[in-house]
């Protein structure tokens, strides 16, 4: 009977999904990207413009069976190189029976697919999912090249100051 309240009572701090998994992307609340491990400052014209050239990418995604496990640290460790985006939820989402609050993933030029690290109540590891992508993220990297350059200039210019 605790086993059954336990479920009752956690059903609405949950989103269980039919969505594919590039559309569960549209229920984040928060995006935040990252160059080698500092989080790049967007203005509200950069995420229009990221998520436009996001949504390109992912046009005609397939979602595949991941093989991959993720491990907190080495997660962790990987955000301090290239290019990152995290997607923050504002409840628990459950795609594939597979709980997260966060998404997490790296930005390649030339990918034909990408993994998708769950963060699951502060921890970066578990299953993850995996995109096969018919189109790719150069022109999302490109993009981030350009608010990571804007980001230091500003960074400069403040100190010159």
């Amino acid at each position: 009977m605790s086993r059954l309240l336990f479920c009752l009572s956690t059903i609405p701090f949950m989103i269980i999904s039919n969505l594919g998994l590039a559309d569960i992307f549209n229920n984040a609340i928060i995006l935040k990207a990252y160059s080698n491990g500092t989080q790049l400052q967007m203005s509200r014209e950069n995420i229009q413009e990221f998520s436009f050239l996001f949504n390109e990418a992912l046009e005609n995604s397939h979602e595949m069976p991941a093989y991959c496990v993720s491990l907190h640290q080495e997660s962790l460790e990987a955000l301090e190189s290239g290019f990152w985006v995290r997607f923050i939820f504002q409840r628990t989402q459950i795609h594939n029976d597979l709980p997260f609050n966060e998404l997490l993933f790296k930005i390649e030029k030339d990918s034909s697919g990408v993994n998708i690290i769950r963060n699951n109540f502060g921890l970066l590891e578990g299953r993850c999912f995996h995109l096969s992508l018919q189109n790719n993220f150069n022109k999302l990297y490109d993009f981030l090249e350009k608010v990571d350059t804007q980001s230091k200039m500003q960074k400069d210019i403040k100190i010159a100051e």
